[in-house]
């Protein structure tokens, strides 16, 4: 069974860092709404996008990643998240957003 709960931490702007509880808690990853950009991406502790996974808020498609080295990189700088677990988290937290118009303040679900 897989679970989520991402919490807002801060946000600058457009900009809104989530921290995101993976498993009951077992794995953290951190992840940025920016409205301005129109985009969801996988970030570092700090905010910082690693730009190796993006949702596009318009229509909720995920950034292919170049290849299987590249998802291995991305799945480190993201507490071992995986594109599907980034792509759930992501049409979780899109879709909050768009029904409400700002940022959410926690987002969670359970799988399975």
């Amino acid at each position: 069974m897989m679970s989520f709960f991402a919490t807002l931490l801060s946000s600058e702007g457009p900009t809104h860092l989530y921290r995101v509880h993976l498993d009951g808690g077992e794995r953290l990853a951190h992840l940025t709404l920016d409205t301005e950009a129109g985009e969801i991406v996988s970030a570092a502790e700090d905010g910082t996008p690693t730009g190796a996974l993006r949702v596009f808020l318009e229509d909720g498609e995920l950034e292919p990643m170049a290849d299987q080295e590249a998802e291995g990189e991305a799945r480190e700088e993201n507490g071992h998240i995986s594109r599907e677990e980034f792509s759930w988290i992501s049409v979780h937290l899109r879709a909050q957003y768009l029904r409400t118009g700002t940022a959410p303040g926690k987002v969670s679900k359970t799988y399975g």
